[in-house]
């Protein structure tokens, strides 16, 4: 029963370290960022330009909203991040 479950541990760890190699090399793509309106237009514009400087081959989508609504677009894989 442990060795079974050992297995399954090392391959999820495998695929997890595989998934992050994938991402620390990211060039080019999309990256959808959800941002509460209230907070969008005060804080994060430096952090978004810092970004965008890192990363200029990457798109950046900024989509701002409520909490709620935000959470939601989260949990279906509409944005990447929030």
């Amino acid at each position: 029963v442990l060795l079974n479950h050992a297995k399954k541990l090392i391959q999820q760890a495998d695929e997890t370290v595989l998934a992050m190699q994938e991402l620390s090399g990211l060039e080019k793509g999309e990256v959808r960022v959800g941002i509460p309106s209230m907070l969008g237009s005060y804080y994060f514009p430096p952090i978004l330009m810092a970004f965008r400087h890192q990363h200029p081959n990457l798109t950046l989508q900024v989509i701002e909203g409520g909490t709620w609504k935000l959470q939601q677009m989260l949990e279906v894989g509409e944005i990447d991040l929030s």
